[in-house]
């Protein structure tokens, strides 16, 4: 799926699906939004502060592979939530 690294604006953006995104939550840190589909499905992922580095807490455990393969392609890797 598609992945977009805005390094001006410090933002990163993985698609998840090509499926209408509804709505979204910022996760507690205020470092993520997530984009949900009318089933609240995760649909992509945008994080901000990519420089202040990433991390997965707050992202459903079964896109993890998928976020992390959109945030290679960058050479960007996450830390995985405790």
């Amino acid at each position: 799926m598609p992945t977009r690294h805005e390094e001006d604006e410090d933002v990163l953006y993985v698609q998840l699906s090509n499926e209408e995104i509804k709505g979204g939550l910022l996760t507690d840190d205020h470092k993520k939004t997530i984009d949900l589909d009318v089933d609240n499905k995760v649909r992509g992922v945008m994080f901000l502060y990519v420089s202040d580095g990433v991390d997965l807490e707050g992202i459903p455990e079964e896109y993890h592979d998928a976020v992390n393969a959109g945030l290679e392609q960058f050479g960007i890797r996450a830390s995985q939530p405790a």
